[in-house]
């Protein structure tokens, strides 16, 4: 997978202050599926894009809330046909390893 550099956010977004994040999260062992609508909301500070190996644009965040509640890893996948779930695999101070399962739409 080839990463891509960030753009600025053309929606005037700043980032939010460091003390506005938990200082620890839960992360939930799975993700969900974005549609565009909430890719555009998503935390510039959390947001890493990159292309698969056919070329394909996808982005991942995460959503972070204070535990309890476990965060969730979202993901943003426009090729159409399919279903995606993502899925954490590891944690490591402020890296994420996580896999996606693609399902076809018949």
């Amino acid at each position: 997978m080839e990463t891509m550099a960030r753009k600025p956010s053309s929606s005037g977004k700043t980032a939010a202050p460091a003390d506005a994040y938990p200082s620890w999260v839960i992360l939930a062992p799975y993700g969900t599926h974005e549609k565009e609508e909430s890719y555009s909301a998503a935390d510039v500070n959390t947001l890493a894009a990159a292309r698969t190996t056919t070329g394909h644009s996808i982005r991942a965040w995460l959503r972070l809330v204070p535990p309890p509640t476990p965060s969730p890893i979202c993901v943003h996948f426009p090729e159409s046909g399919k279903h995606i779930h993502p899925q954490v695999i590891a944690a490591h101070g402020d890296s994420v390893l996580f896999q996606i399962v693609f399902e076809e739409y018949y």
